[in-house]
């Protein structure tokens, strides 16, 4: 799905190519140096090849007096190739594009350059309202400001609805329910049940309320049932006076876990294991698909049902429904790089368009919303206003909050155990909780 997400970029990349001129660069003078801009993205090696593009990084490196050079890093050892090129006094690169996870692993090990007194508020201002919130509270780690925003949408987790199907089977319309406030996992539990069904008497299910496309082993959802949690104020980690404390052994996290151990095994919601959960829901057999936003563009355009995009219901510890982002990405600084923080940033700024004045703040937004409208086919308003709430609302899941990964596997694990119906929620976290706090106490807690 990622190609869909660097059409969306490159559409967007057009505005900055468009208004190219003088703002800020005048300011900073590299003095002919060579800036290595590290990602992950092979595209993003042929962004400035030709036309406009092209013409573009020419106009920033004359202004900027600078030559760029972009190049890639292997995502499995980027971590630790960073941290032995600080190490040694000599990173490789200037500027890194970096997941949360890797942010936070940089930053413990001190290997990010502090950005607090580099970003000052007059570059939230020229930030596109939609990208304010991004920076301001996930490029922080344990307090400190270590990323600035890049325009990556972070794929949102959201519900695809079967419009058609519940015309079909008589069931409640999800968007009224959503303004009514009534979109709870009452309701949901509700629909899903109703709508599973053994349709032509066999013995087996051939219609079913809910699929996730996660790709967890023997379809046990464990990632989709943690993004869950949290629409019931879950937390997976939590700071008490000075400490950092495991949080998923709460009653707001049980209860998502026994919600969905028991759609799962008494009442068989879910389509099992053994099929393309995609093409399965593009059948119309299939109540519900709990999917990354980016994917909304197959299903209008491949189906002849209709759908909806709209949030996860609310727990009954919420009161507000939750967004969750998954791999939140930001551009980081090596600690001891040898050029000025706010020339690196504000070049940033210049070459891919996130500020003003090179671009059009206002436009941008209206242009950002617009392009996911036509690229997703989206069929109703209530997608659209889908996104762009969840745009400006989405929170991140606190993934990179537990360091160990054979810690994070044993919870991982804890989570399946519930869903295969083997443990209670309260059961699989209080076996686990001390394991995962001394991980959190290793890392965080004196």
């Amino acid at each position: 799905m990622r190609s869909g997400f660097v059409r969306t970029a490159l559409c967007l990349l057009a505005l900055v190519f468009s208004i190219s001129g003088a703002g800020l660069a005048g300011q900073y003078d590299f003095g002919g140096a060579t800036v290595n801009i590290y990602w992950h993205y092979a595209d993003a090696l042929n962004w400035f090849q030709e036309g406009e593009s092209k013409a573009h990084l020419e106009w920033v490196e004359k202004e900027f007096n600078v030559k760029v050079v972009h190049n890639n890093y292997n995502s499995a050892t980027m971590v630790d190739d960073l941290i032995a090129g600080v190490m040694a006094g000599e990173p490789a690169g200037d500027l890194y594009v970096a997941n949360d996870q890797q942010m936070a692993a940089l930053a413990r090990q001190g290997a990010l350059m502090p950005l607090n007194d580099v970003l000052d508020a007059s570059y939230f201002e020229r930030l596109p309202e939609v990208f304010r919130n991004y920076t301001a509270q996930y490029g922080v780690y344990d307090g400190t400001l270590y990323g600035f925003c890049r325009h990556y949408q972070p794929p949102m987790t959201g519900l695809v609805w079967n419009k058609s199907f519940f015309e079909r089977e008589g069931l409640p319309d999800v968007y009224e329910l959503v303004e009514a406030g009534e979109w709870t996992w009452d309701r949901f539990r509700e629909i899903v049940i109703a709508a599973t069904k053994d349709r032509d008497g066999d013995g087996e299910l051939d219609q079913w309320g809910f699929v996730s496309a996660a790709g967890d082993e023997n379809d046990l959802i464990q990632s989709f049932v943690y993004s869950w949690a949290f629409t019931n104020g879950a937390q997976l980690t939590k700071r008490v006076g000075n400490s950092v404390v495991f949080g998923f052994n709460e009653p707001e996290a049980i209860k998502a876990l026994d919600f969905w151990s028991e759609l799962r095994n008494k009442h068989r919601v879910i389509m099992g294991a053994g099929y393309d959960k995609i093409s399965k829901f593009g059948e119309g057999n299939v109540a519900f698909i709990a999917i990354d936003h980016w994917w909304m563009h197959w299903f209008n355009a491949n189906m002849e049902d209709r759908c909806g995009l709209t949030y996860l219901p609310k727990g009954p510890d919420a009161e507000e429904y939750f967004v969750p982002g998954t791999i939140l990405e930001m551009w980081v600084i090596p600690r001891n790089v040898k050029h000025d923080p706010k020339a690196l940033v504000e070049l940033a700024n210049a070459l891919y368009g996130y500020t003003a004045p090179y671009i059009d703040i206002d436009a941008f937004d209206q242009e950002f919303i617009e392009t996911f409208a036509n690229t997703m086919n989206l069929d109703d308003q209530e997608s659209l206003d889908w996104f762009i709430d969840a745009s400006r609302s989405w929170r991140n899941r606190q993934r990179a909050d537990i360091p160990s990964t054979q810690a994070w596997q044993t919870f991982w694990d804890a989570i399946g155990s519930v869903m295969k119906g083997e443990k209670t929620g309260a059961v699989a976290m209080a076996e686990i909780a001390p394991v995962i706090q001394a991980a959190l106490d290793e890392e965080f807690n004196e």
